[in-house]
């Protein structure tokens, strides 16, 4: 009796493994071929897949059609040729991945720029940002743009307190992206606010926003005005006359840049010169500036004169602006956010043959 109940109980054990969960048995599998061709369905490639997958997520609903319809069966059929097998949890990751692209994830960050002046420099679209944000940070100069912002948002607050005297800026720049990040992954509507445009000589807006997109969220950038903006108003400078470039000024030193000399040329932060952490109330080393000359005497005389640049952060104040020579440029007190505009020089040899193959 008992040799009956164990092979009645093998037998069922074995009905268990051949069937597919549904009461259906399963075909035996062939040698040599998958499982989907041994039961005779046909294998998908990568763009009947998804169709199959579609509409209301069912397997199979927009390739096989209605019943009866020939259509269906061709695509159906058609399919089989691309040679890629279906995934058995291929509805589910189909379904996943449409929910997670078309419903982001709570949490968002929108990265605006004040510009450099108070109160006149700020977009109606980035104001409109601050205002409907429910956490500002913030990294500004001064303690009027902290009281400015908080009238537009109460939640302001600021993130300079991680600028440290001897503190590295690239750690600074890290330590304000984990901030920033860790307020949108608790599911805040986040607004960064930088002065000048947020783009522009600024590492953290830009690594935030990668790191929260690859994460699934929304995070954007708004536009703002930045010093060269200024200096291109303030000094009467049309970058599309003559070309212009622009470098750091570290960057441009350490990496031995080239430059066309018949180009205007912008150094920002030309009194930041080679300085890896910033400090209050600290100008350029005179040293450091004498080796910038040497360099821009490769493609400028001693006497050509250039403009020591500083636009105006204040309604009541206006931009300043040196001219001295290149040769006495270690002499000036340069401070962080001073801009060195270099002057094209007068030369500049036109390409006749393409002069006359343009005017044809």
């Amino acid at each position: 009796m008992n040799g009956e109940v164990q092979e009645e109980v093998q037998e069922a054990d074995q009905g268990a493994e051949d069937s597919d969960g549904r009461g259906r048995r399963r075909l035996p599998r062939r040698p040599g071929r998958q499982p989907e061709a041994a039961a005779g369905i046909p294998r998908l490639g990568h763009r009947d897949r998804d169709q199959s997958l579609g509409g209301t997520g069912r397997a199979g609903q927009e390739v096989h059609g209605a019943e009866g319809d020939h259509h269906g069966r061709r695509r159906r059929a058609d399919a089989g040729h691309a040679g890629v097998p279906l995934h058995p949890n291929a509805r589910k990751i189909a379904v996943a991945t449409r929910r997670r692209r078309k419903t982001p994830r709570a949490g968002s960050l929108t990265v605006v720029g004040t510009g450099l002046l108070l109160g006149g420099h700020l977009t109606l679209e980035s104001e409109r940002a601050i205002r409907d944000a429910e956490l500002v940070l913030h990294v500004t100069n001064g303690p009027l743009i902290e009281r400015w912002l908080t009238r537009l948002n109460r939640s302001a607050t600021s993130l300079v307190d991680l600028y440290q005297p001897g503190r590295p800026r690239y750690v600074t720049y890290g330590l304000m992206v984990d901030r920033i990040c860790a307020e949108v992954e608790a599911g805040k509507r986040v607004c960064a606010v930088y002065y000048g445009h947020p783009g522009v000589l600024a590492q953290a807006p830009h690594a935030a926003i990668r790191r929260l997109r690859r994460a699934g969220y929304d995070a954007r950038m708004l536009p703002g005005i930045a010093a060269d903006a200024c200096l291109f108003a303030d000094l009467g400078v049309n970058p599309g006359d003559r070309g212009c470039a622009t470098f750091e000024a570290t960057d441009f030193l350490a990496y031995a840049r080239r430059i066309d000399p018949t180009s205007e040329l912008v150094l920002w932060q030309v009194g930041l010169l080679g300085e890896g952490s910033t400090r209050p109330g600290m100008t350029s080393r005179q040293d450091r500036v004498r080796v910038l000359v040497q360099r821009l005497r490769q493609w400028y005389p001693a006497t050509h004169r250039v403009a020591v640049y500083l636009a105006a952060t204040l309604p009541w104040d206006t931009f300043s602006v040196r001219w001295v020579t290149l040769g006495s440029l270690a002499k000036v007190r340069l401070k962080p956010m001073m801009t060195l505009y270099v002057p094209p020089l007068a030369s500049r040899r036109p390409n006749r043959r393409v002069l006359a193959w343009l005017s044809a």
